[in-house]
């Protein structure tokens, strides 16, 4: 690569760029910040790595390749890009199966498959934001970092061993947080530039120093985070009922983790009357977390819990469902969605009902595992339910994605998408 031709790159940009135009947040050639838009300074930081007086970690989007080597080809796309905009992220809908296969599907009809993957890999959550989807994979203690339209691998966070991650949630389109059943930290990750910071727990973990965090919500830069606390070797109840703890970003060291009761000596958290489980769905107008709280049915199968995020205190959210209480949606005030479980059927059941809908109709599926994950597109105004069902136990079923309309209840289609395996998760990117 020649100087003269690197400038020539630089001066078309010089000439034809009056301010950068920016349509969508996905990362694109060059966009050294990951925002959706590439400047002049970046397009001289790529200019300068491919003239060896910077290294290609400066950044790391202009080596589209991923060959350590930046040509001219790639600053000519850097000026493109630059010229005209980045790319807009394509909305997409991602289906998983337990096992680690993923399909990422147009967000509406005909609900088309783009692209299949295989992390080979036990997953516990996926989130996505701005065209980036992270899987968390408890079991090799791995967060995969995943394009959400072609469902290519963008990296890997290895975290430490036994750490067992469990969520992530974003918090803007370049940091997210990590919840560790393993650990007393959550991790707060920059994933453009690979940066960690700790939040410690401990202030509110039970006896063993372990709060076993479980899912998380966000309201801006608050999170939500479920605490199990449990004893960490038996699963055995601990003296300190389950929680949610409160992480306010804007704070600084032990103050990020904020006392929700100061009348009671030490950090508290948020107490809750049962053990929370399944996504916690939030609605930051209002200032109201959604908790679900399951048990065993002999023992009542669980209630739910609201939280209002301006006080800390938690009450019963009034549902009666007469089963076990599994994942849920929020709708609007007075609509959820919710899954059941029961103990009847050829395998374990799980149960899809409407509140405050038009329709009682009641889906049910029967499959290896119950299903309590849900996603909501509002854009689309479609709610999606992943069903694993088995056809050789369950004759009449459907294995895929069944999508409905999110106010009425009403089948969007009349038989679940087909995907090319068993989904038990599904999420939305935007």
């Amino acid at each position: 690569m020649t100087l003269l031709r690197i400038s020539a790159a630089v001066m078309v940009l010089a000439v034809g760029l009056c301010r950068p135009l920016s349509v969508g947040a996905a990362v694109c050639v060059g966009d050294c910040s990951a925002d959706g838009e590439v400047t002049v300074d970046e397009l001289i930081v790529g200019v300068n790595i491919a003239l060896g007086s910077a290294t290609v970690e400066t950044c790391t989007p202009i080596d589209a390749n991923q060959d350590r080597d930046v040509t001219i080809d790639e600053i000519v796309s850097a000026v493109n890009a630059a010229l005209v905009g980045c790319p807009a992220v394509e909305p997409r809908l991602l289906a998983l199966s337990r096992e680690g296969a993923i399909a990422s599907l147009d967000v509406a009809a005909p609900w088309t498959v783009r692209a299949t993957a295989d992390l080979k890999d036990t997953i516990a959550s996926a989130r996505c934001r701005a065209g980036r989807c992270l899987v968390v994979r408890p079991a090799t203690d791995v967060i995969s970092v995943v394009d959400s339209t072609t469902l290519s691998f963008a990296d890997s966070i290895q975290l430490e061993r036994k750490s067992d991650p469990r969520d992530v949630a974003f918090v803007d389109d370049h940091t997210v947080i990590v919840s560790q059943y393993g650990s007393a930290d959550l991790l707060e990750i920059d994933i453009d530039h690979a940066t960690r910071t700790a939040i410690d727990l401990t202030a509110v973990a039970d006896e063993d120093g372990l709060p076993e965090a479980l899912r998380m919500a966000t309201c801006g830069r608050r999170i939500f985070v479920q605490l199990l606390r449990v004893d960490h070797d038996s699963g055995e109840a601990s003296p300190l009922k389950s929680a949610i703890a409160v992480i306010d970003l804007d704070r600084s060291g032990s103050e990020r983790v904020v006392d929700t009761d100061p009348q009671t000596p030490g950090t508290q958290a948020i107490v809750l009357a049962g053990k929370p489980n399944f996504d916690m769905p939030v609605d930051c107008r209002r200032g109201i977390l959604h908790i679900a709280e399951p048990d065993l049915l002999m023992k009542g199968g669980g209630s739910y819990e609201q939280v209002d995020l301006a006080t800390f205190t938690a009450s019963e959210l009034p549902i009666d469902t007469g089963a076990e209480v599994g994942g849920f949606e929020y709708v609007e005030q007075g609509v959820f969605w919710l899954i059941t479980h029961t103990t009847t059927g050829p395998a374990p059941s799980s149960h899809l009902n409407i509140i405050g809908g038009a329709t009682s109709e009641t889906y049910n599926t029967f499959a290896s595992e119950h299903v309590d994950d849900l996603a909501l597109d509002r854009q689309e105004d479609l709610l999606f339910f992943p069903d694993p069902c088995n056809p050789d136990r369950f004759p009449t079923c459907h294995t895929g994605v069944q999508p409905f309309h999110a106010h009425t209840g009403e089948r969007a289609v009349p038989q679940a998408i087909d995907v090319g395996f068993a989904p038990i998760e599904v999420v939305i990117s935007r």
